[in-house]
């Protein structure tokens, strides 16, 4: 069951989406994990290394993404609220998946 359940949610956990639908499927899969990790304890050491790169790797395209859009917000000129918006869900959504991770691992 844990072999599954793994190899099931780090693919999604390294899918690399910049939209709020992805970083939700990425926040669930996160929770699956935790809750995977719980249940399974006792065999859990043994998947460690591939648990905690595949969280490691998530928090570095967090940070990544959100000095993207830093960058993009720095250069915006007030024309464009709507998309200044978008981009702010974005950002708010990013920082809470590496949050989140981050408590993961």
């Amino acid at each position: 069951l844990t072999r599954l359940g793994l190899s099931t949610l780090l693919p999604l956990i390294r899918w690399d989406s910049q939209s709020i639908t992805g970083r939700r499927v990425q926040f669930a899969s996160t929770s699956c994990l935790v809750s995977l990790m719980m249940g399974a304890y006792p065999i859990m050491e043994r998947h460690g290394g591939k648990i905690m790169s595949e969280l490691m790797a998530c928090i570095g395209r967090a940070h990544r993404d959100l000095a993207m859009y830093t960058k993009i917000l720095g250069n915006r000129k007030k024309e464009r609220q709507c998309a200044d918006e978008q981009i702010d869900k974005e950002a708010t959504a990013t920082k809470s998946l590496l949050l989140f991770a981050a408590h993961a691992a």
